[in-house]
């Protein structure tokens, strides 16, 4: 009798499997919960965050993305009331990083951003309450700087939890103003262990009990094996070279073409790969180098597959940009950090990351590349050093923590238990065209399944 049962249980659990999604538009399920992602264009790391979070936890609940600084927030631009609605504060900062114009960024950010916002925290508060009482979120995450009060206060008056996800390992810019942090359903991620992000919460007043590490996001695809003898095959770089790969973002042209030029000089076997995504002008100057008899160089456009070139090179020379950074890590690839020029200023504390942990060196003069790259190619044992060393970096997995979070603070509704039982046997007894009823049957069941005494056979059963 007990196999008989089981076996009838089987056949009913693969056949509800089959008919589950085809029965979904006719039973009634819970109407998933609704997360307000706050976001921006300006450096577009945190469009791409975003996006992530919406890729990964779309299933559960409907995610809805709003970019405020153009739509609830529009009004308070500074910059599009100066340029007559010509520009606005996201595009200025998107031009000041890429025209390379670093230190006005810094200036405009330090002087001008964060004590504006301060000014109009009130007012951000103010429209952001009206907008998301609208939307009728059940949970508030904001993956963006500056508006980080006003964002929980909001999230406060419409008492839904709110999620901060930090972006950089220099919270100088997303901190301002929590020290009035009054919020209980707060929680806040710092990306690693440095002394601009912990610590900098401590001053402002908030607990570990409230912090979590959670490392930055990648992409699915650095987290993948990699083949690489395909990948050097596919890329034909060649087996019997250090390869290199040198990456600076949009803002780096110049730099990127003065490290080639460097570089090419070399007299060791190097294969260097230039990533130049769709700088066609600055692939064009690089091609015009000459190199020395044992550097071969190869001009790389805008490719989705940098993981793969990571996973290939022996050495990856870059910006102290968080992304990258974390990308080359889980590529366990050395690393050398520009700071020949100045950067941000929040992406500073990422140069001593990788220098005190030993995750790879800073270039501090272009004179020293040559040297340094020599270095890492002739001794081995320091080479080694610094793989085993990122190997061994605890790296956190940023969805599975996230997902925590979001699931502690904002339970996705599911059907209880005995509601599945209920949809389980009506998936099982329904026709197989869910268009059609039986009246007979459907009556039958429905019946069986309001009776009490029937429901505890049910229990038993399954």
């Amino acid at each position: 009798m007990k196999t008989c049962i089981r076996f009838l249980s089987l056949f009913f659990v693969m056949l509800f499997s089959n008919q589950q999604s085809a029965h979904s538009n006719i039973f009634n399920r819970p109407t998933p919960k609704k997360i307000v992602i706050l976001t921006s264009k300006g450096g577009y790391t945190h469009m791409a965050v975003a996006k992530a979070l919406d890729t990964f936890f779309g299933q559960e609940y409907e995610i809805v993305i709003v970019n405020p600084f153009e739509t609830v927030l529009a009004s308070l631009d500074i910059v599009k009331t100066l340029t007559f609605n010509s520009y606005d504060a996201e595009e200025a900062y998107n031009s000041m990083l890429r025209s390379g114009w670093t230190r006005l960024l810094n200036f405009c950010l330090r002087n001008i951003g964060l004590p504006t916002a301060k000014r109009q925290a009130n007012k951000v508060e103010k429209l952001l309450t009206n907008y998301l009482a609208q939307l009728k979120p059940d949970m508030l995450i904001s993956v963006i700087p500056v508006i980080s009060l006003p964002a929980s206060n909001a999230a406060k008056n419409l008492n839904i939890p709110f999620l901060l996800v930090t972006l950089d390992n220099d919270l100088t810019a997303w901190v301002p103003g929590l020290k009035k942090l009054t919020h209980q359903k707060f929680a806040t991620t710092i990306g690693f262990e440095t002394p601009l992000t912990r610590p900098m919460l401590h001053d402002v007043g908030i607990p570990d009990t409230k912090i979590t590490a959670s490392g930055f996001p990648v992409r699915k695809d650095f987290l993948e094996q990699k083949n690489i003898p395909a990948i050097k095959t596919d890329w034909q770089i060649p087996d019997n070279k250090f390869v290199i790969t040198l990456v600076m973002g949009g803002a780096g042209s110049n730099l990127m073409y003065r490290y080639a030029r460097q570089i090419a000089k070399l007299d060791r076997d190097i294969h260097l790969m230039v990533l130049v995504g769709k700088n066609e002008y600055l692939g064009a100057r690089l091609k015009k180098i000459r190199c020395s008899e044992k550097v071969t160089l190869r001009v790389v456009e805008f490719t989705d597959r940098v993981s793969d070139l990571m996973a290939a090179s022996n050495l990856l020379i870059t910006k102290p940009g968080p992304s990258i950074i974390t990308e080359a890590m889980y590529m366990n690839l050395p690393m050398l950090i520009d700071h020949t020029t100045v950067h941000p200023f929040w992406e500073n504390i990422n140069i001593k990351l990788v220098t005190d942990n030993k995750l790879g060196d800073e270039i501090k003069n272009l004179n020293d590349l040559k040297r340094i790259i020599r270095h890492y190619i002739d001794d081995t044992e320091y080479y080694q050093t610094i793989k085993n060393n990122i190997a061994s970096f605890e790296k956190e997995d940023f969805y599975k923590k996230i997902g925590h979070l979001i699931h502690t603070m904002c339970p996705p509704r599911r059907l209880h238990l005995f509601d599945q039982k209920q949809t389980f046997l009506r998936s099982v007894m329904a026709p197989k065209n869910p268009y059609t009823r039986n009246p007979h049957t459907n009556r039958f069941w429905n019946n069986y399944l309001c009776s009490s005494r029937n429901n505890l056979s049910i229990n038993r059963f399954l």
